[in-house]
């Protein structure tokens, strides 16, 4: 079948009311947020609102987080001026605007971060904007610069992670930010989005961008298991007060391709993933899996794969540990060096409102098993190291101590 003749199938699929993208986001700012325009105006679950009383609402909320990292490397890889390295930075430094205009079904989001991380340190870079319209019955829209459907982690936002972040298994596969349509079917017990868009590595471009694919798609699934609460999974944590044991399973993929329009590189892409999260009284297991197959033109086939394994345990109502393993599987003939990096990640945190990510403070240890340079550095996979605090060796052995505050209002 003809990749034009896919992209109607699925295009049809999506109109005709079958389920994709969006996320939970949507049905919660669809449902009576406040506006600018309003006499009504205050502060209420995390967020400053103001609103008319009706339709027009905005609300207005961000998060500052700071960390004190620490990298030991082995000084026969760096040198003696390179084997610690020590110092703050400022991963989120976000601000986020939603809420709902004219109808309480048609919502909107802006967010981004003035992070030190993004190019040039601590400009401002655009995350999420978007619209979206909930139909009812579980059917809703979604159209502009928003979440990928496809893994877990990315539709937990970075405030939520088990950790300080996201793991070191799903930034190698990192789906990020992306510009498109994604349309989602939410009922008590399963949920499936997806949609049509510019491709993985899409956030803030323009669509002559050479960054970008002809054209992509994405599907994502989700069941409910245990449980039919669909807001205890926008985080990993369960506190101990949770009323009943949820297991949500997960699977996703996407497929996109490049070299038929102008600028884009004729590379075909296939993404996917499987995970499986677990919930009680004050404690949590998940793992995810990851694949990713390239196909170039006029190159070789790669196939990379990652998985990760973790959980929490709370020992009292504001504090828990937590532990995971992070595994990464490269192809053999693209890459020299290690192949197969292995990492072990244990922390606690501490809450300072019982249930409540408002104000957190983490402090972290990451041990790297083997050699890290494939990931790390200036051509390795993960482009921005800093955000896991490693910053990568050809030889095993590297170690990161890392502490956060974080503040969101």
């Amino acid at each position: 079948m003809s990749q034009t003749k896919v992209l109607m199938i699925v295009a049809g699929m999506a109109f005709s009311g079958v389920a994709f993208g969006g996320s939970d986001e949507l049905r919660a700012d669809a449902a009576g947020r406040t506006s600018a325009l309003a006499p009504a105006a205050g502060y209420t679950n995390g967020f400053f609102e103001l609103g008319d009383g009706g339709n027009n609402n905005l609300r207005i909320g961000g998060t500052t987080t700071w960390r004190w990292n620490m990298s030991f490397r082995d000084d026969d890889s760096v040198g003696d001026q390179d084997d610690f390295t020590t110092g703050f930075n400022g991963p989120v430094q976000r601000l986020r605007f939603h809420g709902t205009i004219w109808d309480k079904a048609l919502s909107y989001k802006i967010q981004g971060n003035f992070s030190d991380e993004n190019p040039g340190g601590g400009l401002f870079a655009l995350e999420e904007a978007w619209g979206a319209y909930d139909f009812g019955n579980g059917f809703a829209v979604t159209w502009g610069q928003q979440n990928l459907g496809l893994h877990r982690a990315q539709l937990v936002d970075a405030e939520f992670q088990q950790g300080m972040g996201r793991s070191i298994a799903y930034l190698t596969f990192a789906s990020g930010y992306v510009q498109g349509v994604q349309f989602a079917y939410t009922a008590d017990m399963f949920r499936v989005m997806g949609g049509f868009h510019d491709g993985i590595g899409s956030q803030n471009t323009d669509f002559t961008s050479g960054a970008e694919a002809d054209y992509a798609l994405n599907v994502r699934v989700e069941v409910q298991a245990m449980g039919n609460d669909w807001k205890r999974w926008t985080d990993y944590q369960s506190w101990k007060s949770a009323a009943d044991n949820g297991l949500l399973l997960g699977g996703g993929i996407n497929w996109q391709s490049g070299g038929e329009t102008g600028g884009t590189a004729d590379v075909d892409a296939f993404d996917y993933t499987l995970d499986a999260s677990f919930e009680g009284k004050g404690f949590n297991i998940y793992a995810a899996g990851y694949g990713q197959h390239i196909d170039p033109a006029g190159g070789s086939e790669i196939d990379n794969f990652g998985a990760e394994v973790g959980g929490s345990f709370f020992f009292s109502d504001q504090c828990d540990v937590f532990a995971r393993w992070d595994g990464i599987f490269l192809d053999d003939d693209a890459f020299g060096g290690d192949t197969d990096i292995h990492f072990l990640t244990v922390g606690t945190n501490y809450f300072l409102s019982p249930e409540s990510h408002a104000v957190r403070f983490t402090g972290q240890i990451g041990y790297a098993f083997n050699d890290t340079s494939n990931l790390f550095g200036g051509s390795g996979l993960i482009s921005n190291s800093t955000t896991t605090g490693f910053l990568g060796q050809v030889e095993d052995g590297e170690f990161t101590i890392d502490v956060q505050a974080q503040v969101m209002f």
